[in-house]
């Protein structure tokens, strides 16, 4: 997890990556390289990480189900300025693309994350 203060701002997203034996049921896009995350935060002085994760999932009509694996990059943007997280989430969408995934904010830095990522989606 990104540390940046108490009073930080953590937006986190996810892009898909399928696996062998899946569908490619999203816009292909180039892979997610964590160097140029950190040029990108480190030009609009914010923070960010990046993990991929493996996930499994089952798919498929009830008498043919199959077994799905694909990855998940995670990448969480932190910094202490809402200005700066916002500029550094729109660089990273231009690049990127859209997320496929928002995860779910209940509470506090998460919470307002969320919102940015919300706003800088609907500008884009």
């Amino acid at each position: 997890m990104v540390k940046c203060g108490l009073d930080g701002i953590v937006a986190e997203f996810h892009y898909w990556s399928y696996g062998e034996g899946a569908e490619r049921a999203m816009i292909p896009r180039r892979e997610v390289v964590e160097e140029e995350l950190r040029e990108i935060a480190e030009k609009h002085g914010a923070v960010v990480s990046s993990e991929k994760v493996s996930k499994s999932s089952l798919s498929g009509w009830i008498g043919w189900p199959r077994l799905l694996r694909y990855s998940v990059v995670v990448v969480r943007v932190a910094g202490d300025d809402r200005k700066r997280v916002e500029t550094c989430l729109r660089e990273i969408f231009e690049e990127y693309g859209r997320p496929d995934e928002v995860p779910s904010a209940l509470f506090g830095s998460k919470r307002e994350g969320r919102k940015i990522i919300e706003l800088v989606l609907r500008e884009l």
